[in-house]
């Protein structure tokens, strides 16, 4: 049996020096990214700058509601400095990479198992990488990662900081759907995990359940007296031509300036759907006399009418999306005099997550399936369904909406992936491990 402490606990000693492992590679690869190249801007970028400076200046007069500001917030804290902003990104970078330790701790009390499932985010070049971009993805999977860390601690010991580790609860998945709107349920999952925990009376739970609620409350309150619509963001409409946009001349001819508009933006785009729309919105704009909100609405009720007309065909698409969920996207991942080095371990690593991916939607898969089967079914862990929910959820939103960047829109989730197949594993091979020695 492994030594405990006696709060049930292991030793420090058995576990600071894997940590301490896995956390000094981790910050030399970081190391090495912030000497060899300059932080990554992309074309969302400007969109969230545009926002930090309306919250800074509270003039969102020339803001359309397509972004959300949870983002532009971590921005306008960090002085918009690209080199500052991509620093934070890769210290909470590490910060993650030790959550995700003490969740694997936790979950298997193996100290080696805990450094290589945070290995795998702390050394994934595809997410440093990220942390070196001003996009959402690091900051997101930061949120996501502590969140879950606060529910595995919850789980394992609620006899101190209980109140704590909810509040924190609440605030990172409070703040996640302002972040990305697509998390929109992770508050839910917040309120579900305080009252489950939360000692009565609950007067306490209510207020941290608020608290998870109350950000994508306000905002989208906060649109709805600006554009007379609740929600988190205005362009799904938009992002929906990326789904329906191959099929977009079969539109009813009410629809006509945008369809031919869109189908004009569809070929400047070499014929590629995917961000096609934003071409020519201005344009679109400027031809109905719609606002953004507007013209994003009048492009919904046109999906809705194609999907329904096209079914075989957005089902073909959502299923691709969704397994694309479980792929990296394609980043420049070279680091200055080790192209060769990089690009080898890039193709490793692709194929190491890929086969994760794989390895999860089979567990998932037999879970359903034993469910089934015997009407009834306890996992050994409900931590590792719930993560598991949480990942469905967030592939299957996206796949529903998306398209083009779902493997991107996957990063912030892969640490959970990961996370539920080594565990899982080491569940496996221990109890086959058990079952040999206890056998006459």
């Amino acid at each position: 049996m492994d030594a405990r402490t006696d709060n049930g606990f292991l030793p420090v000693r058995r576990w600071l020096p894997w940590l301490a492992l896995v956390l000094a590679l981790s910050a030399a690869l970081r190391l090495a990214l912030l000497l060899g190249r300059s932080p990554w801007l992309q074309f969302d970028t400007g969109d969230y700058l545009q926002l930090a400076h309306a919250l800074r200046h509270l003039d969102f007069s020339s803001d359309t509601g397509m972004r959300t500001p949870g983002y532009p917030l971590f921005l306008l804290a960090l002085g918009y400095s690209a080199r500052l902003v991509r620093l934070v990104q890769m210290t909470l970078g590490l910060v993650t990479t030790a959550a995700l330790f003490s969740i694997v701790l936790a979950l298997t009390r193996r100290p080696a198992v805990a450094a290589l499932g945070a290995a795998f985010y702390g050394l994934n070049l595809p997410q440093v990488i990220m942390e070196n971009t001003l996009l959402t993805e690091a900051f997101t999977t930061f949120l996501v990662v502590v969140g879950t860390t606060m529910i595995v601690w919850l789980w394992t010991d609620r006899s101190r900081h209980a109140g704590l580790k909810m509040v924190v609860l609440a605030l990172c998945f409070g703040f996640l759907p302002l972040v990305r709107p697509v998390y929109a349920f992770m508050p839910i999952v917040a309120l579900a995990v305080v009252f489950h925990f939360a000692r009565r009376p609950r007067r306490r739970a209510v207020a941290v359940a608020l608290l998870a609620l109350l950000p994508m409350l306000v905002w989208s309150s906060f649109n709805y007296a600006r554009f007379d619509s609740f929600g988190l963001a205005t362009g799904l409409g938009l992002n929906l031509t990326n789904k329906t946009g191959s099929y977009i001349q079969d539109a009813p001819d009410k629809y006509a300036v945008i369809r031919d508009l869109y189908a004009r933006a569809r070929q400047v785009n070499e014929g590629r759907t995917v961000n096609a729309v934003w071409l020519y919105y201005r344009q679109m704009m400027q031809a109905t006399g719609k606002s953004f909100p507007e013209l994003s609405n009048a492009f919904l009720k046109m999906d809705v009418e194609l999907i329904a007309t096209h079914p075989g065909a957005y089902a073909t698409n959502t299923g691709a999306a969704f397994l694309d969920f479980f792929k990296w996207p394609e980043l420049d991942i070279r680091l200055p005099g080790l192209d060769g080095l990089t690009n080898a371990v890039w193709q490793m690593e692709r194929w190491i997550d890929r086969a994760l991916g794989g390895a999860f939607l089979l567990l998932v898969a037999y879970w359903i399936g034993v469910a089934v089967v015997r009407r009834t079914w306890r996992p050994a862990c409900p931590l590792l369904l719930l993560m598991a929910a949480v990942v469905l959820a967030t592939d299957v939103l996206c796949a529903l909406i998306e398209f083009g960047d779902s493997a991107r829109f996957g990063m912030p989730v892969q640490p959970l992936v990961v996370t539920v197949v080594i565990v899982t594993l080491t569940g496996f091979v221990s109890h086959r491990a058990d079952r040999k020695v206890s056998a006459p």
